[in-house]
């Protein structure tokens, strides 16, 4: 299964008119599967000076089976961005738009897309820093472990009865906040949810920003298990 990041590139995925469609990349990926299947069992049997190679029928079909597994895959992630509702895609595409920061603060954190985008931002090199309930962490399956095993900083607080702060602040200057936590149940549909994005509202930023920083500075690292 391709990661849900990879999807999200433009050459393999766009997104146009409230939908993701194909970029140019998969489309080459399947146009190229039928060539492939051809040419490749003629190159080995002709690498091999083995005639009937050439003309073996199941190296084509394993050819076949291994390039349109690949686009399989990519299709299917295709599906489940498509299956997930405006406002995760909304969530999803405003932490795309991190090309210096990226501060999330979360109650439960659970959502594979949600954190295969954090992580792509920190790949990309990202200053990237999450800040979770430490109850949560510890009692649920929470994508923090796995943030902190990939190198992401993380930390938990455990000042509070419950951390319940849910926002993200992108480059120091957008805010996304609102009732929606970073969970699966929260991104398809099982829970009603709002999502709210705030753009060019210095002030407001600035506060999240000093918010976010008092409640790391509060946090106890997330160490590596591996």
């Amino acid at each position: 299964m391709f990661p849900l990041t990879l999807c999200l590139k433009p050459t393999l995925v766009r997104f146009e008119q409230d939908s993701f469609v194909k970029g140019w990349q998969l489309k080459a990926l399947m146009q190229s599967i039928v060539v492939i299947a051809l040419v490749f069992p003629l190159t080995v049997g002709y690498a091999v000076n083995h005639p009937v190679l050439m003309l073996f029928p199941l190296l084509n079909i394993v050819a076949f089976i291994l390039c349109w597994s690949l686009v399989k895959a990519a299709l299917s992630e295709l599906g489940t961005l498509n299956m997930l509702l405006p406002h995760s895609l909304l969530v999803i595409q405003t932490l795309n738009e991190a090309s210096r920061s990226l501060d999330l603060a979360a109650y439960a954190f659970t959502s594979t897309p949600v954190a295969n985008a954090v992580y792509s931002a920190w790949r990309r090199g990202v200053k990237v820093r999450v800040l979770a309930d430490a109850r949560y962490a510890r009692e649920h399956k929470s994508a923090v472990a796995t943030l902190a095993n990939l190198g992401v900083p993380v930390r938990i607080n455990s000042r509070y009865k419950i951390q319940h702060n849910k926002f993200t602040i992108i480059n120091s200057e957008i805010v996304q906040t609102g009732s929606l936590n970073y969970t699966k149940a929260a991104l398809t549909g099982e829970n009603a949810e709002n999502v709210l994005v705030i753009r060019n509202e210095p002030a407001v930023s600035q506060a999240y920003q000093r918010e976010f920083e008092r409640l790391w500075d509060e946090g106890k690292t997330v160490t590596a298990n591996y």
